[in-house]
């Protein structure tokens, strides 16, 4: 069997299973709570599990290596200490007045606590911004079908073929997701979630062990290489201008990854997204 007639029947059972899980999902539902909450019944792993499939996009799972890669360093890492923070802002300020209230969703909580006009400008934001995020995300991902179908071709696409690929590839990705998610709502997308962070999990430990073993020296010989200190760079404060703090604020803005990006930025817009999402 030829190897590209091999994975694309993975990549149909794989779909095959994703709606199957969908449609399954829909049968077991009897009320809107069941469709919007699971029943209040889902397992916390499931959950869990769910949330780092979620989270972690294709842009993230593809741009963060690049990232450390063109940096030839860690300070990209940085980031993950304002997300961390924020999750645990989110927690403490959210999660026992969204039980107290007795809500299915955020924007029924901000209802009642605010009034109809604060849910409506909730609602009306997170779709522009999601739309936006959510649209560069798809991309990301269909550029890797594209380059699966080069491979799988032996040559490199026309300008015109290629964006008939990645029109064909979002409109696939959209209509599965869609499918799925709208007859099995939230029991469909955790269990989807589930097999999702198992396949990627899977394929980030495989990956990792394929680069141990071509690497002629294994982990000892990545370690030599990483014999400089800016290789193992975690912390970065920016530019110290001594004595003028104009240009050391100055200068700190036009860095693209420090504590202070990590500390502010990274921590208010996770909590932006994570705490009315």
């Amino acid at each position: 069997m030829n190897s590209w007639l091999f994975d694309s029947l993975i990549l149909l059972g794989y779909f095959a299973g994703i709606i199957g899980i969908g449609l399954a999902a829909a049968r077991r539902q009897s009320s809107f709570t069941d469709y919007a909450l699971g029943g209040r019944k889902m397992p916390w792993w499931a959950v869990l599990a769910s949330i780092l499939a979620a989270e972690i996009s294709a842009a993230t799972f593809l741009g963060a290596p690049g990232e450390g890669y063109a940096l030839r360093n860690f300070t990209y890492a940085q980031l993950a200490i304002g997300t961390i923070l924020a999750r645990v802002l989110v927690s403490w300020i959210f999660i026992k007045p969204y039980y107290a209230y007795n809500v299915v969703s955020i924007y029924e909580f901000l209802e009642k606590r605010f009034g109809p006009q604060s849910r409506q400008a909730a609602s009306a934001v997170f779709l522009i911004t999601r739309a936006l995020a959510s649209g560069t995300r798809l991309y990301v991902a269909a550029i890797v079908l594209v380059l699966g179908w080069e491979m799988i071709s032996g040559a490199k696409a026309s300008p015109e073929a290629e964006l008939a690929i990645y029109i064909v590839a979002l409109l696939v990705l959209v209509l599965l997701t869609a499918v799925y998610t709208v007859a099995g709502g939230i029991k469909a997308v955790v269990w989807t979630d589930v097999i999702q962070a198992v396949v990627m999990f899977s394929g980030l430990g495989f990956v990792l062990w394929h680069l141990f073993q071509s690497i002629p020296g294994g982990l000892p010989a990545i370690h030599e290489k990483l014999n400089q200190p800016s290789d193992l760079t975690f912390w970065n404060f920016g530019p110290m201008v001594s004595g003028d703090l104009g240009a050391t604020i100055k200068g700190i803005l036009e860095s693209d990854y420090t504590i202070w990006t990590a500390f502010l930025a990274a921590t208010f817009v996770t909590m932006a997204t994570h705490g009315t999402a």
